[in-house]
């Protein structure tokens, strides 16, 4: 086992309790989705880019998964990427929790992603009130980790 497997083992079980690997096309559907919802708004930045691409390097894509990621413009409809992630398997409430991340790693979660992250929830059966309960467990997770850098650092990050 190289290093990249065993880091996204690590990362998979850390995050999420998974214990084995995701197959590439689960990753690219999964990941594509995830874009789909940071370019609700119109604008793909580059940090919800960047967010996804490491989220998904460090979760075990290959070079060709993240150069078809980096390609990618994510101006598909949301219900086309669900359909065909809901064939390679895709974990659906996942989906909706990263989707709120990933769309928030530029600072803003707009009324469109929220809409966006909505309407692909309603299409694998998260109910509105589960999304709204994701994001403040998302909002706790950021927060947490503020508290836990100053905790441990409370001058400066040494790297």
């Amino acid at each position: 086992m190289n290093p990249h497997e065993i880091g996204s083992k690590w990362a998979f079980d850390e995050m999420w309790g998974f214990t084995r690997d995701v197959s590439q096309p689960v990753l690219l559907e999964f990941f594509k989705a995830l874009i789909v919802c940071c370019n609700a708004d119109g604008e793909l930045s580059d940090a919800e880019r960047d967010w996804c691409l490491g989220y998904c390097a460090a979760t075990g894509a290959t070079a060709e998964t993240l150069a078809e990621l980096q390609a990618y413009v994510g101006d598909e409809d949301i219900h086309d990427v669900i359909l065909r992630g809901k064939h390679s398997g895709t974990a659906h409430r996942p989906i909706v929790y990263d989707s709120i991340r990933a769309c928030s790693a530029d600072g803003d979660l707009s009324d469109a992603e929220r809409a966006t992250i909505g309407r692909m929830a309603t299409a694998i059966g998260v109910a509105e009130d589960e999304v709204a309960e994701f994001e403040r467990v998302y909002a706790d997770d950021r927060a947490l980790r503020a508290r836990r850098i100053r905790t441990v650092f409370p001058v400066a990050t040494p790297y």
